[in-house]
């Protein structure tokens, strides 16, 4: 079994290239929607959440509100930091679950914000760096967005600058273990 991690900027299209992978047969992980679920009323990211952030940081319905917490971790590194040591252990703990439990010979986990030292990386077995060219900086305001890319030393790199066409293309002829047909 090999374990794939794709990371990048957001809005590089990570979740574009891991259904590609996810197509060609390999069980996709997507640890943004792990997040979302422990955001969800009752769960054990909302418990954090509130017991930290307060009871202002959930909407009515008691799920976290993302998007008040994202600008108030997102401007706060201290805070980031807080909500990562609170959240990070329960992500971890719900991707080894589905490790333990694929089938699948190959796993693509897409991971939303690289950390050198979290723990999660243990598990990663190859790195794939996915890069696009500055209209990502141009959509996105990403001058409070705090990642360690810049220390990562990838095993692939894909450029996503063309269509998605380009983009399978690429993959299709990478120097990837597996040959993948699109």
């Amino acid at each position: 079994m090999a374990i794939f991690a794709i990371v990048g900027l957001p809005g590089v299209g990570k979740t574009t290239v891991s259904e590609i992978f996810e197509k060609k047969g390999f069980l996709r992980i997507d640890t943004d929607k792990i997040v979302h679920k422990l955001y969800e009323t009752n769960g054990l990211g909302t418990q954090k959440i509130e017991a930290f952030f307060g009871s202002d940081y959930l909407k009515k319905d008691g799920s976290v509100n993302r998007n008040k917490l994202r600008k108030a971790v997102f401007n706060n590194s201290q805070k980031l930091r807080i909500l990562e040591i609170f959240i990070h252990p329960f992500v971890l703990h719900e991707v080894k679950l589905l490790i333990s439990k694929a089938k699948e010979e190959n796993i693509i986990i897409e991971i939303s914000v690289y950390r050198k030292e979290a723990k999660i990386n243990d598990l990663i077995d190859k790195w794939i760096l996915l890069k696009r060219d500055n209209s990502v900086k141009e959509k996105y305001d990403l001058s409070n967005f705090h990642t360690d890319l810049d220390n990562l030393k990838p095993d692939f790199c894909i450029e996503n600058n063309g269509s998605l066409g380009d983009l399978e293309f690429k993959i299709q002829n990478s120097k990837f273990p597996f040959k993948p047909s699109f």
